[in-house]
């Protein structure tokens, strides 16, 4: 499932769980709400599955975080989701 990415020795879990914050924190705020409520969906039942398909259509009607992704798309240049952090 990819839960368990590295392993690393104790004195360098600090280093290492910093370097994935890092990699995360570049990613969507929205991306990453919806994959927790997917985790949640398997454990939570309806509860979870609601989570999910209301964020879902929060998602998908059209906030200023998910214009940027597709404009980065068209514009063919980096994205930049740290405003919205």
């Amino acid at each position: 499932m990819g839960l368990v990415n590295k392993v690393v020795p104790d004195n360098q879990l600090m280093e290492a769980t910093e370097e994935w914050c890092r990699e995360i924190l570049k990613k969507s705020p929205t991306a990453l709400k919806m994959l927790k409520y997917s985790f949640n969906a398997d454990s939570a039942n309806i509860s979870g599955i609601n989570q999910m398909a209301l964020g879902s259509l929060a998602m998908f009607y059209g906030t200023d975080e998910a214009l940027e992704g597709k404009n980065a798309f068209v514009e063919k240049r980096p994205v930049n989701f740290s405003r919205y952090r």
